[in-house]
């Protein structure tokens, strides 16, 4: 059942993925809304693009986000507030439009169907929910995005852990590499945290990427294992995941050789 085990994981990373077809800029990007998009968004093709992501069968689809949803998302933390203005709007595509780009920026996760359907009973859960996201807002508007981030990875909540994991390595921010490194701890979520940390190219990964995806059984993780190895030592050491195991053996010797001669270059006393 390890492909099975594989296949989910992977499933789980693209779907974690699933808005990230864009670099989100900066943790502490305080600029403005441009002033184009704070009078049309959600625009018809952000409208158009959020229903193909909520609508979606497969949570491994990827979509191409419209440049103008991209641009408030990338706004981050100044573009909070005027999402939750649009969670009472009359229009459900708005108001998943702002969902959707607060869940982006923020990991704050909410049943779309509080968001998407008006009956009464409907719209009495939102409003509570509205404000749960106003309280959160007011307790966390002082904090950075990265605090925020960090903060979610000691959820209880599996998705909220490894979701802040993701974005904690798109985010470029090498701030987030202690608590990234802390996180290491826990198995459930280790693979994840490796790839972030090598995102932030933290060269400690170094030994982890070569025992846990080359020299790993398993040709999913080997496979992996040459892209996350190139980002953190700028070499892949001629290993192929499809190689017989005597030259895989022979590469990975090479990456240890590498590390040994070069580990001392590094703080990895963690």
């Amino acid at each position: 059942m390890v492909w099975f085990k594989n296949i989910i994981f992977l499933m789980n990373l693209i779907g974690i993925l699933l808005l990230s077809n864009f670099v989100y800029g900066s943790s502490e990007n305080d600029k403005a809304i441009p002033e184009g998009v704070l009078n049309t968004f959600p625009s018809q093709d952000v409208k158009l693009y959020i229903e193909k992501v909520v609508n979606s069968k497969f949570s491994t689809m990827v979509f191409p986000a419209p440049k103008d949803f991209t641009d408030v998302v990338n706004t981050g933390k100044t573009a909070v507030p005027f999402l939750i203005k649009l969670f009472n709007n009359k229009d459900s595509a708005v108001r998943l439009s702002a969902l959707i780009a607060f869940q982006k920026i923020t990991n704050k996760h909410f049943l779309i169907t509080y968001f998407a359907e008006d009956t009464k009973e409907i719209k009495k859960k939102r409003i509570v929910v509205i404000k749960e996201i106003k309280r959160w807002w007011n307790h966390a508007k002082n904090e950075s995005r990265i605090q925020w981030l960090i903060e979610d990875l000691k959820s209880k909540n599996k998705r909220d852990k490894e979701s802040a994991v993701v974005l904690l390595g798109e985010s470029g921010d090498k701030q987030a590499i202690p608590a990234l490194r802390k996180a290491l701890k826990d198995e459930k979520i280790r693979f994840y945290v490796i790839e972030s940390l090598a995102d932030l190219e933290d060269e400690c990964m170094t030994p982890y990427v070569i025992n846990s995806y080359l020299d790993n059984v398993d040709k999913f993780y080997r496979e992996r294992g040459p892209i996350l190895i190139e980002k953190l030592t700028g070499e892949n050491f001629g290993f192929d995941s499809n190689a017989d195991q005597k030259s895989r053996e022979e590469a990975i010797d090479k990456a240890k050789e590498w590390w040994e001669k070069n580990k001392d270059k590094y703080d990895c006393n963690f």
